[in-house]
Parts: C-alpha cells; structure tokens; sequence
C-alpha cells in the first residue's frame, strides 16, 4: 500500500469512527449506545436518524417510567411506596393558613407541629378526609 492509500484509509477510519461515537451518544438516552456506534458507523447519518426514531430499550423505558412517576409523586407531595421520607429543609410555617404543601388546595391550616386535614380552595374551608 503505498503512504496516500494508507492516509486515506486513516481518515475514512476516524470519520466511521466519529460518526458511530454521534450514533451511540444519540442512543446513549434510550439504552442503545451500541447500536447507535453500530449504526452511525455503518450508515453514517442515516444510522442517526434509524437510532434517533427507534424506542427506548426495555430497561431504559422502565427507568424512565420510575423517573416520572418519582417526579409526579413528589410534585404532589407525595413519595412512592418505599421511599426514604424526606427531611424538610427549611424552617416550618409559622401556625395558621399557608400554602397547601400538597397542592390539592389553596390554603391549609399548620398548627405549629403539623399539617391538619382544615383547608381551604376560592375562600371555601372544608375538612379533607384522610
């Protein structure tokens, strides 16, 4: 082989190279980062586009699912079955009417050591049952 064919074919090696590390990189988010670099290395663009539209792997829509429902758990105050509870970190509400820390209503009554079922949505109190 003479020095010219050797570069070349060098180069065309780091470009299939680089272009599977873009492959993989797009799949890493859905669990599929090798056939992402087996993809972007063969196909080049076109692997990034199959990698970009195929769906997440099994383990990683799980993973994901678990995310999601963490982060709706604890937008509404509550955490899923088995988690550590949380320790507040900030001082407590002065006793009275605050911000429903749940978000179920408007307001809610702390009586200085914890939150009661007393609340109160549009200027209405009622008593939420437990």
């Amino acid at each position: 082989m003479d020095p010219p064919e050797i570069i070349l074919l060098f180069v065309l090696l780091m470009v299939l190279s680089v272009s599977g590390g873009i492959g993989a990189l797009i799949g890493k988010g859905k669990g599929r980062a090798g056939a992402g670099f087996v993809l972007g290395f063969f196909l080049s663009w076109i692997g990034w586009i199959i990698i970009a539209v195929m769906g997440r792997s099994p383990e990683a829509e799980a993973r994901y699912q678990s995310e999601v429902a963490n982060h709706r758990a604890a937008q509404r105050g509550a955490m899923p079955p088995g988690a550590p509870p949380q320790q507040p970190t900030y001082s407590s509400p002065q006793p009275g009417w605050n911000a429903d820390p749940y978000g179920r209503h408007q307001l809610r009554y702390w009586d200085g050591t914890k939150w009661t079922g007393n609340v109160s949505s549009g200027g209405v109190q009622s008593v939420e049952a437990d």
